[in-house]
């Protein structure tokens, strides 16, 4: 069974999230429950999972992205407490 759900981004540069194989990432937003961002994602719910990887920059943080550019996805990006936060998954 197919569905939408939402998954909150905690406050950190790095998470992961245990999600069913194939799922899409769909966007990110404002409005965890911990006052932080969400992450969307179209999932099969009956699938086997797997944890994915992601990274989250602040627009013009002071430090460096270490990851190579290709070896990052871009999803999306969310406001939070008047600063702006760039969700990427790491391949």
């Amino acid at each position: 069974m197919t569905r939408i759900l939402d998954y909150d981004i905690p406050k950190q540069k790095y998470f992961s999230i245990k999600l069913p194989i194939g799922a899409r990432i769909l966007s990110v937003g404002e409005g965890g429950d911990k006052g932080n961002g969400k992450l969307y994602a179209l999932i099969n719910i009956d699938e086997e999972r797997t944890i994915r990887n992601f990274r989250v920059a602040k627009t013009g943080m002071t430090d460096m992205i270490e990851e190579k550019p290709k070896k990052l996805d871009y999803i999306g990006k969310f406001n939070l407490e008047g600063e702006t936060f760039h969700v990427f998954e790491i391949k």
